[in-house]
């Protein structure tokens, strides 16, 4: 009886190890994924770009391409936005940075 009892105990010992366990490692998933979004900023649609990135970008080389995802990140360290837009021609994909006035900073 007392093989038994000591058997239910170790094994409700260890299945509450292993469910502790899993509950810490969901807690900190979150903040990985609010600092990966931080990195690669906020998607937005591109009619929601400021005017001024709105005409850079209609009067570039990339204006023929098509967009496939356009991004605002916020930078902190110097308190500005900065609006990532990625294109493709069909072959390629490139990437292109504006800050807020529509200046392209991409080699910045």
């Amino acid at each position: 009886m007392k093989k038994v009892f000591f058997a239910m105990f170790a094994a409700t010992f260890l299945f509450s190890l292993t469910t502790f366990a899993q509950v810490e490692e969901e807690q900190t998933q979150p903040e990985e994924t609010v600092t990966a979004m931080a990195e690669e900023g906020m998607q937005i649609e591109f009619a929601q770009l400021p005017d001024a990135v709105q005409t850079a970008f209609e009067s570039s080389d990339y204006a023929a391409w098509d967009v496939m995802d356009v991004r605002a990140i916020n930078e902190e360290q110097t308190e500005s936005i900065k609006y990532k837009i990625k294109v493709t021609d069909g072959t390629r994909e490139e990437s292109v940075l504006y800050n807020e006035e529509g200046e392209d900073v991409t080699e910045e």
